[in-house]
């Protein structure tokens, strides 16, 4: 195992524990894009991926994390914008 893949499941059992945390279903992929290397995506049908998004953020600065939201859309345009750019100041 070289190591960017051992660093990749690293950070993927480190994301994962963090998500047991929440106590909600999710599925985590990791693919390698040569501009950034590993992207971490996650899948969840969750009201407060948003939040679990920020928390992540915080937790693993710097490594690019994409959530999938398959849950109804109930927030407004203006909140997900507001959330978002909170992600991405506090991701970096």
């Amino acid at each position: 195992m070289s190591l960017s893949e051992a660093a990749k499941e690293w950070i993927s059992r480190g994301i994962a524990r963090e998500l047991k945390k929440f106590r909600l279903p999710c599925k985590i992929e990791a693919e390698y894009e040569p501009d950034w290397g590993y992207i971490y995506y996650v899948t969840m049908d969750a009201r407060e991926v948003l939040d679990i998004n920020l928390r992540l953020q915080e937790k693993f600065k710097g490594i690019p994390i994409v959530f999938e939201w398959t849950g109804e859309t109930d927030v407004s345009e203006e909140e997900l914008s507001e959330k978002l750019a909170e992600i991405l100041l506090r991701g970096h």
